[in-house]
């Protein structure tokens, strides 16, 4: 039961400080070269129409079967694309790897 389940997951998300903002658009994605990481991530608040920068080394997209669109915007110079099925987007998932970082 999703309705269940998701205040279960929220909490127990926020515990390892994950952040979650809503009514929101990453309009951009800031690197460390030097950590082969994200750095931050910038967000505008479409309530508010205000921006912010928030700290992150990892980045989760998680927009359904728009994810492949979103991916292009946030890093129009990439040499991949997501292979999004948009009709059967459930299952879909791709994990995106620095070559060379380890965790």
């Amino acid at each position: 039961d999703p309705k269940l389940f998701c205040p279960v997951l929220i909490e127990r998300v926020k515990e390892l400080r994950v952040e979650f903002e809503t009514n929101a658009n990453v309009t951009s994605v800031k690197l460390d070269d030097t950590e082969q990481s994200f750095s931050s991530v910038q967000i505008q608040r479409r309530s508010r129409g205000s921006t912010r920068h928030v700290p992150c080394r990892a980045l989760v997209l998680a927009a359904g079967p728009r994810s492949d669109r979103v991916f292009s915007q946030l890093f129009p110079d990439a040499r991949i694309k997501l292979p999004m099925n948009s009709t059967d987007a459930a299952g879909n998932h791709i994990r995106i790897k620095i070559p060379g970082w380890s965790p």
